[in-house]
């Protein structure tokens, strides 16, 4: 038997929204700000996968896109009680020492960097860029949860380390398409 739900319910309408507390907040809550940049970063993931991209890179953007899935829950669960939070997906340290270990990888096959470079280049790199970009959004308005991130402590080094792996990724990206960094003529 399927069960049909319709997508919209209109509750939304007057510029508020349910979150996992079952609260309804205005669709500006630091919450929703913060986890709605996580849905953007995961969004320019997708689209980074669709042009030019290293396979190899592109089985990386799917699992951060995962990974992702679950830094959304844990934000948006902030105003739940702890012992319900528990329940859910957690970001984690295993997390973040996959994204060193990539970053390593990666690093070691460009040439070390003597200058600032311009975001450019093949598309997946110039998305990747993008995401970079984003990805320090979503760190800015995640710090402004800082006192309800005390029992989540992944969720900013994820963050800060997701945004050194885009800019990686992208240079790296760069590299396999047969591009050049762009660098930066201060002059």
């Amino acid at each position: 038997m399927i069960i049909s739900v319709k997508l919209y319910t209109k509750k939304g309408d007057q510029g508020q929204t349910g979150i996992l507390s079952n609260q309804r907040v205005l669709k500006n809550n630091p919450i929703l700000e913060a986890y709605g940049d996580v849905d953007e970063l995961s969004a320019i993931l997708g689209l980074a996968q669709t042009k030019n991209c290293p396979p190899a890179l592109e089985t990386h953007l799917k699992r951060i896109q995962s990974e992702l899935l679950v830094l959304g829950t844990e934000l948006a669960s902030l105003d739940m009680e702890e012992k319900q939070r528990k329940k859910l997906p957690q970001l984690n340290e295993e997390m973040i020492s996959q994204l060193e270990q990539e970053i390593d990888q990666m690093d070691a096959e460009l040439e070390p960097l003597t200058n600032f470079i311009l975001p450019g280049g093949a598309a997946s790199a110039c998305h990747l860029h993008m995401a970079r970009t984003v990805c320090r959004r979503a760190e800015r308005r995640t710090v402004v949860l800082r006192e309800k991130l005390e029992n989540r402590p992944s969720i900013l080094p994820y963050l800060n380390r997701l945004s050194d792996w885009l800019f990686v990724a992208a240079r790296w990206s760069n590299l396999k398409a047969g591009e050049r960094d762009h660098l930066w003529n201060a002059s």
